[in-house]
């Protein structure tokens, strides 16, 4: 069993890696870390819960339940973007740019429909069950 103190064990950050992207997919997300280690550049890729990264969550289908973080060594963050971005890497369409989230609009949908369901089933009671 290892410990907390050794270094795998440590989280990127205390180990000197920054965040680079967020992807939904793991395809994408897999040749991005392969262009970066066939770049030369130290790189990690997390499967992480979808739900840490955002407003996301697994309980309710709003999208992928999980999300794949990739990591590189904060020095080596510029030529990383650099070697992405030459790929075709849009940082602004990561699953999760800037920290928010993109909405899937079914999802706001499907919750308006449940709670106008909820609304109506709940009147529908009150009205059977009042008092004449």
């Amino acid at each position: 069993m290892t410990s907390p103190s050794e270094p795998a064990e440590l989280p990127p950050g205390r180990r000197g890696l920054i965040l680079l992207t967020v992807e939904e997919d793991a395809e994408v997300a897999g040749e991005y870390h392969e262009l970066l280690l066939a770049e030369g550049i130290e790189a990690e890729l997390h499967i992480e819960h979808a739900a840490s990264f955002g407003s996301r969550s697994s309980v309710y289908p709003a999208g992928a339940p999980f999300v794949y973080a990739l990591f590189v060594p904060a020095p080596r963050a510029e030529a990383a973007a650099a070697a992405l971005i030459e790929s075709g890497w849009d940082g602004r369409r990561s699953a999760f740019s800037r920290g928010r989230s993109r909405l899937d609009p079914s999802f706001v949908l499907r919750g308006a429909l449940l709670a106008l369901l909820a609304g109506a089933a709940l009147a529908a009671a009150l009205i059977a069950l009042r008092p004449e």
